[in-house]
């Protein structure tokens, strides 16, 4: 017998461990957040640096990083790309991504 819970799992197409964070979520009324940390779980870690670049990639994502926990940092960098996104045309927004040398801020701007 499948429970509801299970019903819904069936019904969402990824990985029922973060689909069961997701519908939690929802019960909890923290979609929006958990969303992010889902999206964030589910690809290769978005803080990874090119090797050439790695010390300038570590000062621009200082201002993300949060002394507690890897997930608020992960929710600072998307509150900021969502910002940038709304402040900037497609143009602006794709060279700072550029700038940024951060592959979440490429894969945001389509560039990847």
């Amino acid at each position: 017998m499948i429970t509801d819970i299970g019903r819904r799992l069936a019904q969402l197409p990824l990985d029922p461990r973060l689909g069961r964070m997701i519908l939690q979520a929802d019960a909890e009324g923290c979609v929006r957040e958990v969303l992010v940390l889902a999206a964030a779980l589910s690809i290769p870690d978005p803080r990874e640096r090119p090797a050439d670049r790695e010390e300038a990639a570590r000062q621009k994502h200082a201002r993300f990083a949060d002394e507690h926990s890897d997930f608020v940092s992960y929710l600072n960098l998307w509150r900021y790309l969502g910002e940038q996104r709304k402040a900037l045309s497609e143009a602006p927004f794709d060279a700072c991504a550029a700038r940024s040398s951060c592959t979440t801020c490429e894969s945001a701007s389509g560039r990847t």
